[in-house]
């Protein structure tokens, strides 16, 4: 597995920066999300969330802003950059 190179920090920061306009409609997709989350976790405690292939980070943020996910829940984020089978 090779690590990151300043080629992909780069390519990372100009994705994250421009995923609006490459990801048509996210900040409509982003908004069904959290209204998925408000209507079907409100008044739930101790939510988990694992985002598998979580990229930017963008989802978990967005879940953080809604009230109904309490400080008292948990997050995992994974993401792999290279995966080898053998």
């Amino acid at each position: 597995m090779k690590g990151f190179q300043s080629q992909d920090l780069n390519f990372s920061r100009e994705f994250r920066d421009n995923a609006d306009i490459y990801v048509i409609e996210r900040e409509r997709l982003l908004g069904i999300m959290k209204s998925f989350y408000r209507h079907h976790f409100k008044g739930r405690r101790n939510i988990s969330v694992l985002d598998l292939g979580c990229g930017d980070g963008i989802v978990v943020h967005e879940i953080l802003s809604l009230p109904v996910f309490e400080p008292r829940g948990r997050i995992v984020l994974l993401f792999c950059v290279d995966i080898c089978v053998i």
